[in-house]
């Protein structure tokens, strides 16, 4: 053996391996891949929110309609049902929505002139509340705000949604 190098024998060998193997176990557990998934779902999450504004931004209301909750899709085409005194057949109210027909962008230019997507998307900071397997909060507080909007995403069928109604409406 060369002067100044150390060998502890076998016994090394054996520590190096055990290091290894705990280190794979550890990178292998629940906790570590929990936390590497609620990033991912954090991506999407925020991916959802982003181009459910976005959407609503560039007028394109079918494609913004496709972002939404189950729950919010239900709400508001039931609102426009009930608002229209049986013009429309509920069918024909969600096959409008779907497809940003005429009912979908006299809807959603409604709610633009009380709400311009800008402000979320450029004057305001997002932050995460919260990501869980099925539900997600984000916190989004304008420029000239103190206090956060709570945005709720549920995922539905593997993509995250906005719960638009989950979020905004008052209880009735």
């Amino acid at each position: 053996m060369s002067p100044g190098v150390h060998h502890n024998g076998p016994a090394s060998g054996t520590k190096g391996i055990a290091l290894l193997v705990l280190c794979v176990l550890i990178l292998l557990s629940p906790a570590v891949r929990g936390a590497a998934g609620e990033q991912g779902d954090l991506s999407g999450v925020l991916t959802s929110a982003e181009r459910f504004f976005q959407c609503l931004r560039k007028g394109s209301f079918g494609q913004a309609w496709s972002f939404l909750s189950v729950r919010s899709r239900e709400t508001i085409a039931a609102d426009i049902y009930k608002g229209s005194g049986g013009q429309y057949s509920k069918e024909q109210i969600k096959g409008d929505l779907k497809a940003g027909g005429m009912i979908a962008r006299s809807y959603w230019t409604g709610v633009l002139e009380s709400f311009d997507p800008l402000l979320i998307l450029e004057q305001s900071r997002w932050e995460e509340g919260f990501v869980r397997p099925d539900t997600a909060e984000l916190l989004i507080t304008y420029r000239k705000s103190k206090y956060p909007v709570h945005l709720k995403l549920f995922k539905e069928s593997g993509s995250w949604k906005v719960g638009m109604v989950e979020s905004f409406w008052t209880r009735k």
